[in-house]
């Protein structure tokens, strides 16, 4: 296929240059930036995590779409809102999602090929049964940082294949429908007897939970069954996980999924998730890229396999004025990723230690004119108020460019100023 054929929310899974046949990669289609075709992923490079980059001649590439396009839609715009934060790459659950797979293939490799597939994608299904209440706390960080980023220790992450089945996961509008976001949670909150302090740091976990929480819910019997699971060694069927983290019911504000389940929508959850047809039934936490590549295969009533990417196409190398306003998007990206973090820990981090001395604040003011907009990286409008600027005080900022600077979230605007380059002493 041409890229130019690419839509919002396509998933690219990439082929190993080693291995026939392996999947070793995903990512999601998010638009155009200036002629150049964007993806959203969970990679590992100089600055590893959830990040949007030109798709590149690389290797070779299949392409799924959803059949649901307004989902497809509604993903690219959920992942592109979580790339605001990039989310660390989550190494020890890639080497745990490799060492499940490495079993589960052991096993299945008894049968022969397509009986090995079906019998990988009936455990990872029974396993997404099982993990279901890992979706509602999810949906319900959906309109933040789906991970606690926590500054001073290593912080939880996200791997490619998880990044892109959550983004799916969250948007299910028969999901969405029944699950409430952490913001509402606290706004209920805020309604009871309730400190600032549980009211702001009031978090979904539930690993972590206070045990007072879930003892006020009767509790489903799926509940109780994953609750089991969570902190077993065996937390996923007959594999045993070495050095699991032991957890305890601990932290005072945190609370269990069930917290942001809306019962008086949908009373049983247990008989929804019997009847819940999702487009992507699979376990995002453990899930490896080639899990995801046979499940759209086998799923033509939600995925439809539109071929293999035509990357003779797409560019190689880039010429020196791309790669100056390559240069120049990285340095506006930064400041709203630096920004976006310390709103989750309270001080501002940079991958580019050169913006320290140049950065007196980060702030937002209301614009003088809330009806010229002008875009920039993938900001979801309910992200920031109408007629909302973020900018940097202390520096001089440059006139603001057309609105055709970026066309890839046409759909997702963020009121943003411009920064100069020199400025910034970049």
């Amino acid at each position: 296929m041409h890229p130019s054929e690419l839509q919002l929310g396509d998933i690219i899974c990439f082929h190993s240059d080693t291995k026939k046949n392996e999947i070793e990669h995903i990512a999601m289609y998010t638009g155009i930036i200036e002629g150049k075709h964007y993806v959203t992923h969970s990679i590992i490079n100089d600055t590893p995590g959830l990040q949007t980059t030109i798709l590149k001649d690389d290797r070779c590439m299949d392409v799924f779409r959803p059949v649901n396009a307004a989902l497809g839609v509604r993903a690219a715009q959920r992942l592109l809102a979580w790339a605001k934060y990039r989310i660390p790459y989550d190494s020890r659950r890639a080497n745990l999602m490799i060492e499940i797979k490495q079993e589960i293939n052991m096993r299945a490799l008894r049968q022969d090929k397509e009986k090995a597939i079906d019998y990988i994608l009936r455990y990872y299904s029974e396993i997404a049964k099982i993990k279901f209440y890992e979706r509602i706390k999810f949906a319900a960080r959906r309109d933040t940082c789906p991970v606690k980023m926590l500054d001073g220790i290593q912080s939880r992450g996200i791997t490619c294949a998880q990044a892109v089945i959550l983004a799916y996961q969250v948007e299910e509008e028969q999901l969405v429908q029944c699950v409430k976001t952490l913001e509402q949670v606290k706004n209920e909150l805020a309604s009871l007897s309730t400190t600032i302090d549980q009211i702001t740091n009031a978090w979904i976990s539930d690993k972590d939970c206070s045990s007072k929480f879930v003892e006020t819910y009767d509790l489903p019997e799926s509940y109780v069954k994953y609750a089991a699971a969570l902190r077993s060694i065996e937390e996923f069927s007959d594999f045993r996980i070495k050095n699991k983290r032991k957890s305890t019911f601990s932290n005072p504000n945190y609370h269990p999924s069930l917290v942001a389940w809306d019962f008086a929508k949908e009373p049983s959850i247990d008989l929804f998730i019997k009847n819940f047809d999702s487009c992507l039934d699979l376990p995002a936490k453990i899930c490896p890229p080639s899990v995801l590549f046979w499940f759209m295969q086998k799923n033509p009533r939600h995925w439809i396999n539109v071929g293999s990417l035509d990357n003779n196409l797409l560019p190689l190398t880039f010429s020196h004025e791309e790669k100056q306003k390559h240069r120049t998007r990285k340095v506006q990206l930064e400041l709203e990723i630096a920004y976006n973090r310390s709103q989750i820990y309270g001080k501002l981090e940079f991958y580019n230690h050169n913006l320290r001395d140049s950065i007196i604040s980060f702030a937002s003011y209301p614009s003088s004119n809330p009806e010229k907009i002008f875009v920039t990286h993938g900001l979801p409008t309910r992200s920031r108020p109408p007629g909302v600027r973020t900018y940097v005080t202390g520096i001089e900022s440059q006139e603001e460019d057309s609105i055709n600077q970026l066309d890839i979230v046409a759909f997702s605007p963020i009121i943003s100023r411009k920064f100069d380059k020199k400025s910034l002493k970049i």
